[in-house]
C-alpha cells in the first residue's frame, strides 16, 4: 500500500502540478526571511531567472530595495541546501507594489460594550393605544433600571 507521501510526490511530479512544488519552494524561502520581511511580502515568483516579489504597501519598497543581495543569498541557500528547490536560482530582483495578497482577510470589526453610566431614569410616560409598542416601551423602561442597577 502507498504512503501518502508517495502519492503525493507522484502528484506534485507531474508536468500539470509541478506549479505546486514550485510554490512550496517559494513558501520555504519567505519562511526563512525576517518576520518584517514576511509581513511585508505579499507573494513570490521566479520566471526568466528573475526572482519578482510582489509587496503589499509601498511604503516597504525602499527599506527592501537595499535587501536585495540578501534575497538572492537566500535564494541560493535554499537551492543549496533543499534538494526540491534546486531548480531555483535568480541573477536579478524586481520589487513591485501589489494590491494582490494573499494575506487572509481579518476579522470583521465586533462593537465593544458601552462604557458609560446610564443617565436615564426610566421615567416617561406611555401615551400610546398599541399594545405591541406599549410592550416596547416596557421593555426599554425594564433595560434602563436594570443598566442603571448594574452601574451602582
Amino acid at each position: 500500500m502507498k504512503t501518502p507521501e508517495t502519492i503525493l510526490n507522484t502528484l506534485t511530479g507531474a508536468p500539470q502540478f509541478r506549479t505546486l512544488r514550485q510554490h512550496q519552494c517559494y513558501r520555504r524561502f519567505l519562511a526563512a526571511l525576517p518576520p518584517r520581511f514576511q509581513e511585508a511580502i505579499g507573494f513570490v515568483y521566479l520566471r526568466d531567472r528573475v526572482l519578482h516579489i510582489a509587496l503589499r504597501h509601498p511604503g516597504y519598497k525602499m527599506e527592501l530595495s537595499y535587501q536585495t543581495s540578501l534575497f538572492l543569498t537566500m535564494l541560493e541557500t535554499l537551492a543549496s541546501t533543499d534538494p526540491a528547490c534546486s531548480h531555483l536560482s535568480a541573477d536579478k530582483v524586481i520589487l513591485f507594489n501589489s494590491k494582490f495578497t494573499t494575506r487572509p482577510a481579518e476579522a470583521a470589526w465586533l462593537p465593544s460594550v458601552p462604557h458609560y453610566y446610564e443617565l436615564s431614569e426610566g421615567t416617561f410616560e406611555d401615551h400610546s393605544s398599541d399594545p405591541d409598542l406599549h410592550a416596547q416601551f416596557e421593555r426599554t423602561r425594564q433595560l434602563i433600571h436594570a443598566n442603571r442597577n448594574r452601574d451602582a
